[in-house]
């Protein structure tokens, strides 16, 4: 190897910059857990005489929490939001948005909280509980997963619901995961998938409900020799700072390799030809 391989979850400034590139690629996810979020919680959450209490667990720059949260408000008048979000560069964007919202954002309180789930829980501990949880892709992160799952099953409140989204093993990004484990020995990211969870929810006598939703990602840039959002989005799709100068060439070649004989390739006259990575994540409901 020519250097130490690091997550890019190691730099929070990296993973901030790589995300902006794979962000645009990520609307048909999001528009499909607008549509999930929108016919699951106003009709599962019972909150009487007080606001919606709500936490996010991995907020990003915030537009598909803040989606959520107007949504939230055409049945719940009045909402705290605790928003967990180590990144701060994510953090900024998210309070900017908020800022361009703030007439229609004006019963909603935010509490930002630039840290991890486990340095929350070590600050608050099961102090405050909440009628909504929500961790969307960020399971990843958490230094104990099952720990971690019965400590927010803890701070729900009683008719309250836990969402948690995560990438199934039939998804591209798992596969790549579980095909160069390697990759990851020295990270602290947990190379899990769905079925990973459910096994520690059952372990845990941790009831749930859940569905799958599957994404087109436009990958093509990964293929362009010489293009920087291409190499962006390889260490977003791979989890590594600089996968090309991180690895050997014989691993580089190989993992780009294999990522572009498992996309698909679609041609058309108005974009040429296109090589699409199919993602497949599932979404766990936990009620209590």
């Amino acid at each position: 190897m020519a250097t130490t391989i690091r997550s890019i979850s190691e730099d929070s400034e990296y993973y901030a910059k790589s995300f902006k590139i794979i962000k645009p690629q990520l609307t048909r996810i999001q528009a499909d857990l607008d549509k999930i979020f929108e016919k699951t919680i106003p009709k599962k959450v019972i909150v009487r005489e007080r606001g919606l209490k709500v936490l996010g667990i991995g907020s990003g720059s915030g537009e598909l929490e803040l989606k959520h949260t107007l949504q939230l408000l055409r049945t719940f008048p009045q909402i705290s939001l605790t928003s967990i979000e180590p990144v701060p560069d994510h953090l900024d964007e998210y309070k900017q948005l908020v800022a361009k919202e703030a007439d229609t954002l004006k019963s909603v309180t935010y509490d930002w909280r630039q840290q991890t789930l486990d340095q929350y829980r070590h600050e608050v501990g099961a102090s405050k509980k909440y009628d909504v949880i929500v961790s969307i892709n960020s399971v990843y992160y958490f230094d104990d997963v099952e720990d971690s799952m019965i400590y927010l099953r803890d701070i729900l409140e009683d008719d309250g619901i836990l969402i948690i989204v995560l990438v199934s093993e039939n998804g591209m990004t798992y596969r790549l995961w579980d095909r160069f484990p390697h990759l990851y020995d020295a990270s602290h990211f947990h190379r899990i998938c769905s079925l990973h969870l459910l096994d520690v929810l059952q372990k845990c006598n941790i009831k749930y409900d859940s569905e799958r939703i599957r994404s087109d990602v436009d990958l093509t840039e990964c293929f362009i020799e010489g293009s920087e959002d291409g190499q962006y989005l390889l260490d977003f799709v791979s989890h590594v700072i600089d996968l090309r100068g991180s690895t050997s060439p014989e691993c580089y070649s190989e993992f780009v390799s294999f990522l572009k004989e498992s996309t698909r390739k679609d041609s058309t006259e108005e974009n040429g030809v296109r090589w699409v990575f199919v993602t497949e994540q599932e979404v766990l409901y936990i009620h209590k």
